[in-house]
C-alpha cells in the first residue's frame, strides 16, 4: 500500500477561480496543490485500472481526519478506505501516521500529500424510516 502517489492517475484537475485544467501541470503548485492563479486547492480527477474514478483534493498527511475517505495504491490499481487514526509518529513533527480501515497503517512525512476523496455521497437508510407503515 502506498498511500502518497505521483500524478500519472490524473486525468485533469478543477480550480476553484472557473478554470479546467489539463496536463501539463505548470498552473499548479504541486507542494501543496493549489492554483497559481488563486491559490485555492484544486479539486483531482484521477482514473484507475478497470475503469474506476475518483475524486479527490490533496492534503499534507498532518490535515487527514479519522473519517476521511483517502485513495491510494494498491498492488497496480488504486484503492479507498476510511482512516481510522491519524495522528504525529514519534517525537518528530515531520513524521505521521494513517491507520486505513481494512488496510494496514503507515508512517508519511507530514507534509507528504494525501489523495482525500471529495464529493462522496454515502446514503444511509434506516428501515422503517420514510416507508408507509400499512
Amino acid at each position: 500500500m502506498f498511500i502518497t502517489l505521483g500524478h500519472s492517475h490524473d486525468q485533469h484537475y478543477d480550480c476553484p477561480c472557473g478554470r479546467t485544467l489539463r496536463r501539463p501541470i505548470g498552473k499548479i503548485n504541486t507542494k501543496n496543490w493549489t492554483c497559481k492563479t488563486c491559490q485555492k486547492p484544486v479539486t483531482v480527477f484521477m482514473g484507475a485500472p478497470g475503469g474506476n474514478t475518483y475524486t479527490v483534493e490533496r492534503r499534507f498527511a498532518k490535515d487527514v481526519l479519522v473519517n476521511d475517505h483517502v485513495v491510494f495504491r494498491c498492488g497496480v490499481g488504486l484503492s479507498s478506505g476510511d482512516v481510522s487514526r491519524s495522528h504525529q509518529y514519534g517525537a518528530k513533527a515531520s513524521n505521521w501516521y494513517l491507520y486505513i480501515i481494512g488496510h494496514n497503517g503507515g508512517m508519511i512525512g507530514a507534509r507528504d500529500y494525501v489523495n482525500v476523496e471529495v464529493n462522496t455521497i454515502v446514503q444511509v437508510v434506516t428501515p422503517g424510516v420514510g416507508q408507509p407503515q400499512p
